[in-house]
């Protein structure tokens, strides 16, 4: 076997396949590491708004606990004072 330094058009053609297939792999990539990150965000501006939502029901319960309380010591004050 021996090296043939010739060079013809099937050679070019064959250049041409790889640089394009390694460039539509490349967009490929892109373009999924794109749709990735935006799903990324759509996820964290969920989880966001559900820690907000977290902390207004966890507020509201706190509310509700103290009224609770309040109301036991009104009517046990006013329990206390009837005879």
């Amino acid at each position: 076997m021996r090296f043939d330094p010739s060079f013809n058009l099937g050679h070019v053609f064959t250049i041409l396949a790889l640089v394009g297939s390694v460039f539509v792999a490349y967009m490929n990539i892109v373009r999924t590491v794109d749709s990735h990150e935006l799903r990324l965000e759509t996820i964290e501006k969920q989880v966001g708004s559900s820690a907000s939502f977290q902390n207004q029901v966890l507020m509201t319960l706190t509310t509700i606990r103290e009224d609770i309380a309040t109301l036991k010591e009104r009517s046990k004050a006013s329990g206390d004072e009837r005879p």
